[in-house]
């Protein structure tokens, strides 16, 4: 397969020596299918230090032009999310993103409840004052009816690896007091994103623009950046199910000093780990046969810490982004290689996908939180006991 940079690994498609395999071979049958490490947000490095510079300063660029993009900042972490809107009196605003960033499963987590959230709109968290940024506090977090966590025991078998841990229909809707903030955050050009709507696609990989305050850096660049500014980081995601999670998925190939440094905590080592996948492949899923689309180009980047939340975004026919998931997690996964049957490994981000939850945001929207468990500003929990709108 043909490489579009001098700069990236020449890997794929050459049979790897049977020391490596064997490495492998016993990181996938002895070692548990564990969540990736929290690195770093990264993109894959320019050929010079300068090159660098440039990359990591046009992603910021590009993440101050989605004006819909928030911040979410608390006492514990950081996370990000997407501008829904104002309700018909403009006193009330919504944000969509993610709930593990308020909830378990089972409990609220108190040190990320909503008294403690100050919502970020503009370009840098943190405090001081940017007169290119206005914050809010979160008046209350609505949680989706239907998200859950639970254990995925699909790769156990004989002991050779361990449940992990998924969650389903990870959404969450921040309100906030708009009353006096509807003229400041006209002034600062911030407009409710679109939702998209189209079917989505099971068959392709289609490109998407997702953006957050999370940690960012380039591949060569031994220094993350956590001021806490918003940037922009291009992926390809198909729509499918993985470990019975249905969602939009973008698997990143990891190098093979990616796989050998895999149960690192360092996040550094996660900055080396990207491969480049310019051609639609075929993998197959070990667990489920199900067989996979991977493709990605030279500016793909991945979710880290403080990404939570962060917007998924797909170019419309209209010239108007629309918003088709939000970031939830990212965990390594193994996939066969269909034309070889040789073992890869890949990093998988997942998103949950907007397109099925339309009936509950906009319920959400409407002032209609049936069912949902509502964690309020002030600290207490209480479930809307009106039954839920039907998703599709």
């Amino acid at each position: 397969m043909s490489r579009t940079a001098s700069f990236l690994p020449e890997h794929r498609g050459r049979r790897r020596p049977a020391a490596f395999r064997d490495r492998v071979k016993r990181a996938l049958f002895l070692a548990a299918l564990v969540p990736a490490p929290a690195g770093a947000m990264v993109i894959p490095a320019g050929a010079t230090a300068e090159e660098d510079a440039r990359l990591e300063a046009l992603a910021h660029a590009e993440g101050t032009q989605q004006k819909s993009v928030v911040g979410l900042a608390t006492s514990t972490g950081e996370g990000s999310g997407v501008f829904l809107g104002l309700d018909g009196d403009g006193r009330t605003g919504f944000v969509l993103t993610a709930a593990h960033c308020f909830h378990d499963g089972d409990a609220p987590l108190g040190g990320t409840g909503p008294r403690q959230l100050l919502l970020t709109f503009g370009p840098r968290l943190g405090p001081g004052h940017d007169p290119d940024s206005l914050r809010l506090p979160a008046a209350r977090a609505v949680i989706h009816p239907k998200y859950r966590t639970y254990v995925d025991h699909s790769a156990v078998e004989e002991g050779k690896a361990e449940p992990m841990t998924m969650r389903r229909n990870d959404l969450a809707i921040v309100e906030f007091d708009a009353a006096d903030a509807a003229g400041k955050l006209d002034k600062l050009g911030v407009r409710a994103a679109a939702l998209h709507e189209g079917v989505l696609d099971r068959e392709t990989s289609r490109e998407g623009r997702f953006y957050g305050y999370g940690q960012f850096g380039t591949q060569r660049s031994p220094k993350l950046d956590q001021g806490g500014r918003v940037h922009c980081g291009h992926t390809r995601v198909s729509y499918g199910t993985f470990r019975g999670r249905t969602g939009l998925m973008h698997w990143a190939p990891m190098t093979e000093d990616a796989v050998l440094l895999g149960n690192s905590t360092d996040p550094l080592a996660n900055l080396y780990q990207f491969t480049v996948v310019p051609e639609p492949l075929a993998f197959i899923n070990p667990l489920d046969s199900q067989t996979v689309t991977v493709q990605s180009h030279g500016r793909q980047a991945l979710g880290a810490a403080g990404d939570s939340g962060a917007p998924l975004f797909f170019d419309s026919g209209s010239g108007q982004p629309e918003l088709a998931g939000v970031f939830c997690t990212h965990f390594r996964e193994i996939l066969y290689s269909a034309g070889t049957m040789e073992i890869e490994f890949f990093n998988m981000q997942l998103f949950e996908p907007v397109t099925d939850h339309l009936a509950w945001i906009r319920a959400v929207l409407a002032g209609d939180r049936g069912g949902s468990l509502v964690l309020e500003a002030g600290g207490g929990l209480r479930e809307e006991k009106k039954e839920a709108p039907k998703d599709r």
